[in-house]
This record gives structure tokens, sequence and C-alpha cells, in this order.
């Protein structure tokens, strides 16, 4: 169970999971592969209320933490090469703040 419906053990349950992967085929056509970063957590959250998370999405780890340069299009983000992005939770009721890893594979 990743977290169950009373937010303020959501937090707490995620822990089991500091890492996320996401995969794109390669066709070796493609150039640019396009991830919808939010994707993972839609679904890790789906047992909470997901209106209580901040959810943003950073290019390095520094910027997480001092919650600065997010990404922009988390949705639709495109790279050409296998890449790790940070993943900031914020849970808005308890004020905990959780930073992920999540890694883009292209394989």
């Amino acid at each position: 169970m990743i977290c169950n419906n009373n937010s303020q053990d959501c937090d707490i349950c995620y822990d089991h999971k500091d890492q996320i992967t996401l995969y794109a085929d390669s066709d070796m056509k493609s150039v640019i592969y396009q991830f919808n970063l939010f994707l993972p957590f839609e679904k890790i959250l789906k047992k909470c209320n997901i209106n209580e998370f901040n959810i943003t999405y950073y290019e390095s780890e520094i910027d997480a933490k001092l919650d600065i340069n997010h990404l922009k299009k988390p949705q639709t983000y495109d790279t050409s090469i296998s890449k790790k992005i940070f993943v900031r939770l914020d849970n808005i009721d308890s004020g905990i703040i959780k930073i992920i890893d999540l890694n883009l594979e292209v394989q």
C-alpha cells in the first residue's frame, strides 16, 4: 500500500520508494522522446487527495530543494537522452516535503 485515505499518512507511506523510472522505446527514427512526468504520481497518490499535494519537477536536485526553476510543462517533457529528473512533493496540509528521483530511460 502506498498510502491510505487519511491524508496525513500519505507522505509516510510513500517513503518506501525514492526512485521511479519511466521508459520510452527507441524506434531509432525519433530524435526526441516525450514523457508525461505526472503519470506515475497520479497512480501513486490515487488513494490520497491529490489536491493536497503540490508536485513540481526540476532538472537538478538543488533546484528541487530550493524550489526554483521548476519545469514549465511536465506533462509534455521532451528529451533526446536518458536522464534523471527530480520531483518535489509538498503536502500542503502537513508541510512535509519529499524529493524523489524520476529516471527517464530511452531504450
